[in-house]
């Protein structure tokens, strides 16, 4: 057996990728609500500083002045890695205080809300927010413009910690998700290692069925090998019994064989000697056939076992065999397919081997006892396919009919022939095993009449 692909690490494998992917995506939408949520924290402090500038912004009769709130700028210079800038105009874009050159080409500021933006300034970049106050006097009126603005250093900062924060939590959730994959398929796999080691621990005889507790996913299985240990015990047994059989059934001819030949070789009358002979001969002729019949009823078992059913054209299989045998023995059967529908050949699902020798045993039994034609008619009956094969031999009495299934039973009207008492037991299993019928009955006007019937299968090639 080689060896295929593990479940376990396919899963495992599927686990990963998808937790891998699952988290790349956590660590990009973290990313992007970390650099969110630190502009929205620090953006909330510039505005706050602009807007308290705004509210600085005064005008007298020098004009508009800024008393600047430095409580304000304190408190965006709180981080040791920022630089904070600012930039008051007044109406005109007239520089009022700060730095001159802070968003000059931005322009004057037209609304009191605050607009945010990220720019550089002096080769760094920053955060800036621009808003306006409008002032109203007799001297002056406009805007007034106040800027603020911040590098980048403590956003990312904070960005940092906070994607930082979110990926190690995500890491930690990963890995005990993947823990409890591993061990949720250990535990799951369980029973699979029980199934394996009461297999282990069996005797190479044992073939009952599996005992042990399985869940439901693994239950088809279990049932698949029991049924697979169940026709494997059973052939087995059949095999044993042919081996016991064929042991028991040829050691009486073979022993008689053995006698009749030492007293042959010490026999000096050439009449006594013929006899001798004819025994050898009869001894030597009845082991070869239960040998036959032996082998055959092992060839149909291993048939009906190994090889799917398949549509059987019974008329043609009869006809092969008459052309197999001797023409004088041929000659004697009689086909009759009067009753069969047109175009509609008898057809049977079933081993076609299997078939062959249930037929073959049935017209070699007709033929050893009785000494006229043997008639074989096909006909279609009430939804059923009728194979009946007539002759006009003894018969059999019906108190001995019940017996004929049964292997090495041999009837009263044996003694006129020679046989094992295995065909009719073959026909029996192979008419059972296609789906068929079996039934002994007398033939009006004298004679034995066996009936084949099987459901019609119409139309099947």
């Amino acid at each position: 057996m080689t060896s295929g692909y593990s479940v376990r690490r396919r899963i495992l494998g599927a686990a990963v990728v998808m937790l891998g992917v699952l988290a790349a995506i956590v660590g990009i939408s973290a990313g992007n609500y970390a650099a969110k949520a630190s502009n929205e924290a620090f953006d909330r402090v510039l505005e706050a500083a602009s807007l308290t500038i705004s509210d600085a912004v005064q005008v007298d009769q020098n004009g508009v002045t800024v008393d600047m709130p430095y409580a304000a700028l304190a408190i965006l210079g709180r981080s040791h890695v920022t630089r904070v800038f600012y930039r008051v105009s007044g109406p005109d874009n007239a520089f009022l205080t700060g730095y001159a050159d802070l968003g000059f080409d931005l322009g004057e500021a037209t609304s009191s809300e605050p607009h945010f933006q990220e720019t550089t300034y002096r080769g760094t970049p920053i955060r800036l927010v621009r808003v306006g106050t409008y002032i109203s006097s007799a001297e002056v009126s406009g805007w007034t413009t106040i800027m603020v603005g911040e590098t980048l250093e403590a956003r990312q900062a904070l960005a940092a910690e906070i994607f930082r924060n979110a990926f190690f939590a995500n890491l930690g959730i990963a890995s005990l998700a993947l823990l409890l994959v591993f061990f949720g398929l250990n535990r799951a796999f369980a029973p699979f290692r029980s199934l394996r080691e009461e297999l282990r621990q069996r005797e190479p005889t044992d073939l009952s069925g599996i005992r042990a507790a399985v869940p439901q996913e693994l239950a088809p299985l279990v049932h698949s090998l029991n049924d697979f240990m169940w026709r494997l015990k059973s052939n087995l047994q059949r095999l044993r019994m042919i081996v016991a059989d064929a042991a028991h059934q040829v050691r009486t001819p073979l022993a008689s064989l053995r006698a009749q030949a030492e007293l042959a070789m010490d026999e000096t009358d050439t009449e006594l000697l013929h006899k001798r002979v004819s025994r050898i001969h009869a001894n030597a002729v009845a082991a070869s056939q239960i040998v036959n019949q032996l082998l055959s009823e092992a060839t149909v078992m291993h048939q009906q076992e190994t090889t799917a059913p398949r549509s059987t054209d019974l008329e043609a299989l009869i006809n092969d065999l008459l052309a197999h045998m001797d023409p004088v023995e041929a000659d004697r059967i009689v086909i009759d397919d009067s009753g069969l529908r047109e175009n509609e050949p008898p057809m049977v699902s079933g081993a076609p081997v299997a078939l062959r020798e249930l037929l073959r045993n049935l017209i070699e039994n007709a033929l050893r006892y009785s000494g006229g034609e043997v008639r074989i008619c096909f006909a279609h009956e009430a939804g059923e396919l009728v194979v009946r094969v007539m002759d006009r031999g003894p018969g059999i009495p019906d108190y001995e009919k019940t017996y004929l299934r049964e292997r090495f039973w041999r009837g009263s009207a044996s003694n006129m022939a020679q046989g094992s008492g295995l065909g009719l037991s073959i026909v029996s299993s192979v008419v059972e095993a296609s789906g068929g019928r079996l039934e002994f009955l007398d033939r009006e006007g004298g004679g034995l009449q066996v009936e084949l019937r099987w459901p019609d299968r119409r139309g099947q090639r």
